[in-house]
């Protein structure tokens, strides 16, 4: 066998092992649950069309080519955590030998790359993206592909086919995480810079030069066609992530600062430590010819195009470097023990090298793995198998009006069971009949937190007032015993004006208008003549006696999506528990002719609706506890807007069912 075909077989068998290497790190746990940032992902975009992922743009979490092929492998292999995760798995694994051959080319020693290889395969945070449902290991992927590309149009300018690899794969990255094009700015100054360098002026060198920007020039053509086209949406994307960063990271600035630059090499290098950074330095320094300027514009632009936007995204974002910052290391390693090689008379010098260097790299990473594994599991989060069969269940064994409590918390408990309970919280508030009401959450969230909703951690109402019901795998039903009893009259308009006595108030310009969710019904307009906020009480009240187990009052109303005034019902009494709202955030509807249902990003606070979408209108429930014995219970407005828009508002007294002797 002639030598160079057992060296491509040899060279292929150990690619081979090494992606084997990198799968079999990256399955375990790939099947836990999905939460945080993956599940909003799996929330927002799952199932959505290419059209919407590609042409429009909801904010920082949609990474648009990892929905796409994510949604595509659920179509071929059903909806699991697995499939839904699968391309960030494969783009992990495929990463390896994609480090291996760059890592040859740009410093010309296959031992280099054999090692970066390695390290990919043990990189903390290329296991973590690979196993997380988002764009980030696509993006680690298709920068080596874009890298690997250049190269080859180094060697040959004229192969139309990596010239085409090279805008694929670089409006590829783009399309999976927009902030990507400075990435792709810096790769195309890099390799630019080094053909200045390394052509000799000739006769074809313009011809040669036009050549080479031919490729980057239609790519970034094609990028600013994709921008344009989504100008608005990443414009308000940008506003969104400042808001995220400000609220829910702490982030008074996005400014780039020393600090902030250090956390995203650290992300980089775990979890071998910052001390690994002293063999990327002499790795770095040890290249040849144009290739530390090369890497210099690859590393520096980005951040200078963050530093003139003032804007540093969070180290995730940067993991397009993470290849770069691998081969490098892995050229300090191999200098390094070259070097205490060639200083030692030791004989064994060279193979205590590699032993050092073998523990070097596993040990941090066995350890971390120790840790990692576990972390993932464990999360009172329902699983899609789960989610799927709590929304059968619904269908089946629930009746139409019954009011059914989910946590809003849970993403994929919301992607399955949120549009028809939105859809039962409109019927049972149009018709104003409610037969009950169902919670509907983790075993190991206590039945009277499931409606919680942010910084809130503990809710007013009674343990002692739920029924287990079933059981749906680590999911459970459970019923509020309780009976309801409506407690004043309906909530059409007349009904209303005549409760609070409208007309009478000099202070308050009333008008009606149709309700948007149904035809036959009105709506009460109250217009304050100032901008102070008003207590408006009802003149009808109801003497209530709360006895034994625990009772509640539970009122329901419609008004604006982002009106700040509220209806709901006053008691007397002492006792402090406080209003919780049920299904906060799910009852809103578009106003399109009729209503049609809408879900609301998770993090609604910094996530605000597009503005083009108005109007909207929203459905509230809320509960509260009665007070212990006997007390006054009356209707009350919060009008905190000047114009205030409150349809069907009315109320259900809760009362404990008596207990079966």
């Amino acid at each position: 066998m002639p030598l160079q075909i057992k060296s491509q077989i040899n060279t292929s068998n150990g690619l081979i092992l090494l992606i084997l290497l990198a799968v079999s790190l990256r399955l375990p746990t790939l099947g836990s649950v999905l939460s945080g940032d993956e599940a909003t992902t799996f929330l927002m975009h799952s199932g959505s069309s290419w059209e919407s992922l590609f042409l429009s743009y909801m904010g920082p979490n949609q990474h648009s080519l990892f929905s796409a092929l994510s949604n595509w492998m659920i179509k071929i292999f059903g909806s699991s955590e697995i499939a839904f995760r699968l391309p960030a798995m494969m783009a992990g694994s495929l990463a390896v030998p994609l480090t291996v051959l760059i890592g040859k080319r740009l410093t010309g020693s296959t031992a280099v790359g054999w090692i970066a290889g390695t390290l990919m395969v043990f990189s903390a945070s290329s296991i973590i993206w690979s196993q997380v449902g988002r764009g980030y290991t696509l993006t680690i992927c298709l920068s080596l592909a874009v890298i690997f590309c250049a190269f080859k149009l180094e060697d040959d300018w004229s192969r139309w086919s990596w010239r085409c690899g090279l805008v694929v794969s670089g409006l590829a990255m783009v399309l999976t995480l927009p902030s990507n094009v400075y990435f792709l700015l810096g790769c195309a100054i890099a390799f630019l810079v080094r053909f200045n360098m390394t052509f000799k002026i000739k006769a074809s060198y313009f011809k040669d030069k036009a050549r080479s920007l031919v490729p980057w020039a239609i790519l970034f053509l094609l990028v600013l066609i994709y921008f344009l086209l989504n100008f608005a949406d990443l414009q308000r994307g940008v506003k969104i992530f400042r808001d995220y960063a400000r609220l829910l990271e702490g982030l008074r600035s996005l400014a780039v600062t020393p600090d902030r630059i250090v956390e995203i090499f650290v992300h980089l290098i775990s979890p071998w430590g910052i001390w690994a950074y002293l063999l990327f330095f002499i790795g770095w320094g040890s290249l040849k010819g144009a290739r530390p300027l090369q890497l210099f514009f690859i590393l520096v632009v980005p951040i200078g195009f963050a530093f003139s936007a003032g804007l540093l995204g969070p180290p995730r974002a940067y993991v397009y470097w993470l290849p770069l910052v691998l081969i490098l290391m892995a050229n300090g390693i191999l200098v390094l023990s070259r070097v205490l090689s060639d200083q030692s008379k030791w004989l064994h010098m060279k193979k205590l090298s590699v032993a050092l260097v073998a523990v070097g790299i596993l040990w941090p990473s066995v350890t971390n793995l120790m840790d990692y594994y576990p972390s993932r599991t464990g999360k009172a989060y329902a699983s899609i198998k789960e989610a799927k069969q709590m929304s059968e269940y619904i269908t089946r064994e629930t009746t139409p009006n019954q009011m059914v409590v989910f946590p809003f918390h849970d993403r994929v408990l919301r992607f399955f069971v949120e549009k028809q309970i939105s859809e039962r919280m409109s019927q049972i508030f149009v018709e104003e009949s409610l037969d009950g009401l169902i919670f509907i959450g983790h075993k190991d969230i206590p039945p009277k937190n499931i409606p919680l909703v942010g910084l809130v951690k503990s809710s007013s109402l009674s343990d002692d007032s739920f029924v287990l019901v079933q059981e749906v795998g680590d999911l459970r039903v459970y019923e509020l015993d309780v009976h309801a009893v409506p407690l004043f009259a309906t909530g059409s308009a007349a009904d209303v004006q005549l409760r609070f006595d409208l007309e009478k108030h000099s202070s308050f310009k009333v008008r009606t208008m149709p309700s948007p969710w149904t035809g036959d019904r009105q709506m009460v307009v109250i217009q304050k003549k100032d901008e102070a906020d008003f207590l408006f009480k009802s003149h009808q009240s109801k003497l209530v006696t709360n006895v034994g187990k625990a009772g509640y009052l539970l009122s329901v109303f419609g008004r604006k999506f982002d009106q700040r005034s509220i209806a709901g019902i006053l008691r007397g009494g002492e006792g402090g528990g406080g209003m919780v709202f049920l299904n906060y955030m799910s009852g809103i509807s578009r106003e399109e002719g009729r209503l049609n249902w809408f879900p609301v990003h998770p993090f609604y606070s910094y996530h605000p609706v597009p503005d083009n979408l108005e109007p909207f209108w929203r459905i509230e429930f809320s509960i509260m506890p009665l007070n212990k014995g006997k007390q006054e219970i009356r209707e009350a407005f919060s009008l905190k807007d000047r114009v205030s828009y409150f349809d069907g508002f009315h109320s259900y007294l809760l009362y404990p069912r008596p207990s079966v002797q």
